[in-house]
């Protein structure tokens, strides 16, 4: 049987694009479907007959590199598959390499702008950022070439990858559970949900709902989904609750499987999504975004263009200067205001996502590549 290779040694297990979309997509296929990953359980185990194969867990960025390479290359031996689906940059040197000696068909899953994403990197100098920066489009240059395919994750990103790319959005697996209409009316649940970074415009979100808090006086709560980079921060925003006596009105769940993600987005009414304008935000489409409206939560998001057609043109929310907090504060405390706007923004996103914005759609050109790979 076709052996297929998931591989990720950045990415948790239970990655929602990686694990609950791609990987379990793929189980539709006559396949073998393996997934080497780090996890903290070194013997290997199935999750819905996909294989996991664990790596362990790296201390640091070197050890990274380094060690989790060693053994996820022991994986590629062992195994010997048909096909590498892998989603991170540092492995494609190591991925080349397997290429060579098992004759692997390679696929890489480009999930960011690459080279726009280091000034995200918070564990990196500045020197080590513009080295990288000049390095890495060379590297990819010299190997990428070869893969017989590039799925990128962002219309934007085909301005970069031209040949042997195909387009997989990161738009939200649909529910089959009934999905009940908000309630606007009294207190709101906002939610934070993905990666929490400064760059990710935590600290403009609790500086805009503190605002919210003093100006409508309700209680409303703001749900906090998602790991902490660093993990730091949540020591930090920690202490911006205490300092402003808002304790009791921000919950804090850290990353929690895409399931219990799900149950807090039914119970939520608004959803914030404020990126920094750098490269690589302006040209991306948060995942979030389209669970949010999938749950039929109006949206805040930054005013970048790419935001026009799904938000301002489907009227499904609205967008805010990243820069100015008060100013955005009081755009937000206006459209809360306005309950009858809020059910209008609501059916909006959510139809929006039932009808077109949804993976069964990028499910699909996903099966169409491997069934072409295969044959």
């Amino acid at each position: 049987m076709t052996k297929v290779l998931i591989l990720s040694t950045v990415h948790k297990i239970n990655d929602v694009r990686i694990f609950y979309k791609e990987a379990k997509s793929l189980k539709k296929l006559n396949c073998e479907i393996y997934y080497a990953v780090q996890h903290e359980e070194l013997s290997e185990f199935s999750i819905d007959e996909i294989k996991i194969l664990p790596l362990p867990k790296a201390k640091n960025e070197f050890d990274r590199i380094t060690k989790v390479q060693y053994y996820a290359f022991r994986k590629i031996l062992k195994i010997k598959p048909d096909i590498i689906h892998f989603h991170d940059p540092e492995l494609i040197p190591m991925v080349s390499i397997c290429k060579l000696l098992f004759k692997s068909k390679v696929i890489f899953d480009i999930h960011e702008n690459i080279v726009g994403s280091i000034d995200e990197k918070t564990y990196l100098n500045s020197f080590t950022k513009k080295m990288l920066k000049f390095i890495f489009p060379k590297i990819e240059k010299l190997f990428i070439k070869n893969f017989e395919a590039k799925i990128i994750a962002e219309k934007s990103y085909a301005e970069i990858y031209r040949e042997n790319v195909i387009e997989i959005l990161n738009y939200p697996i649909l529910t089959t559970q009934k999905i009940s209409e908000k309630n606007f009316k009294s207190e709101l649940n906002f939610i934070y949900s993905g990666s929490i970074t400064e760059l990710r415009g935590i600290f403009q979100t609790l500086d805009i709902f503190l605002d919210i808090l003093k100006e409508t006086k309700i209680s409303h709560k703001l749900h906090l989904v998602g790991d902490f980079y660093p993990e730091s921060l949540r020591s930090e925003i920690i202490l911006f609750c205490k300092k402003n006596n808002i304790e009791e009105n921000v919950v804090i769940y850290g990353r929690i499987p895409l399931e219990k993600i799900y149950e807090i987005l039914r119970e939520c009414h608004i959803g914030f999504s404020l990126l920094a304008p750098i490269k690589n935000h302006i040209a991306s489409l948060p995942t979030k975004i389209f669970e949010y409206m999938l749950f039929g939560l109006p949206v805040i998001v930054s005013d970048f263009e790419i935001y026009n057609n799904y938000i301002i043109q489907n009227d499904t929310g609205i967008t805010v200067d990243y820069s100015d907090s008060q100013k955005s504060s009081k755009m937000i405390i206006n459209m809360i205001r306005d309950v009858n706007h809020l059910y209008i923004m609501s059916e909006n996103g959510r139809n929006s996502v039932q009808n077109k914005w949804n993976w069964n759609s990028e499910e699909k050109k996903l099966l169409n590549l491997y069934e072409k790979l295969l044959n």
